[in-house]
């Protein structure tokens, strides 16, 4: 595929890393909604409002960055996705009108929504075919170490008194995870998809027929097991 190994090792090192961050950046809100609600004096009805706003346009998301994701620039958009997601779990540190919320929430499942199925596309495109189902492995673990991550953090906050230092967490993971793919992609050499599609008929010309049906399907296999998200 032209990239080293310690390359594709570090891929999915941050392919992951930034999806255990995106979780801090998600849970933030739902993990503290009872803590919440006392804060702003609403009743669990509104206060659930921002999550249903959230799964909402994250669902939709995820169907338009289905397609999408073959298009744009990775290294730019997850981290404009990061970077924005951390600045709106700022401004509920900060502090904001609970009206607000559910609008700011709307926005963070948007920008959200642009990571998962680019970043499978990524790996799946630049991580030797045998090498896939280790890298399928590692990715399954982000979402739950990253939802225990939250919850853990936001019970140990909560004891404290302070919950709202959740968002501030969650604010600095993602700035790290959006400085930490900015740079480091850099390096990486990704094959974007234009390039590939550009190279497709040459390499497929020079594959047996019989081994491009087994790489569409390891291929395949990974991307079903790892939308299912």
């Amino acid at each position: 595929m032209g990239i080293s190994r310690k390359k594709q090792n570090y891929l999915i090192f941050v392919c992951w890393l930034m999806y255990l961050v995106a979780q801090l950046g998600r849970y933030s809100y739902s993990s503290n909604v009872t803590l919440i609600m006392e804060r702003y004096g609403v009743n669990h009805a509104d206060a659930g409002l921002p999550t249903t706003f959230y799964f909402f346009a994250y669902g939709f998301g995820q169907i338009v960055n289905g397609f999408l994701c073959k298009k744009y620039n990775k290294r730019y958009v997850h981290t404009f996705a990061l970077l924005l997601s951390a600045g709106l779990n700022f401004a509920l540190f900060f502090g904001v009108t609970f009206a607000a919320v559910k609008y700011l929430w709307l926005l963070n499942g948007i920008v959200q929504s642009t990571l998962w199925a680019s970043l499978i596309l990524t790996i799946s495109c630049n991580i030797d075919d045998e090498r896939l189902a280790g890298a399928s492995l590692v990715m399954s673990t982000a979402t739950t170490g990253g939802t225990f991550l939250v919850y853990g953090a936001s019970a140990l906050f909560s004891a404290f008194g302070h919950f709202e230092w959740i968002f501030l967490t969650s604010t600095v993971g993602l700035v790290v995870g959006g400085v930490l793919w900015f740079f480091g992609s850099r390096t990486l050499n990704f094959q974007t998809i234009s390039a590939d599609s550009q190279n497709a008929s040459a390499k497929n010309a020079a594959v047996p027929v019989s081994d491009r049906s087994r790489r569409d399907k390891v291929r395949l296999a990974v991307l079903i097991c790892l939308f299912a998200e």
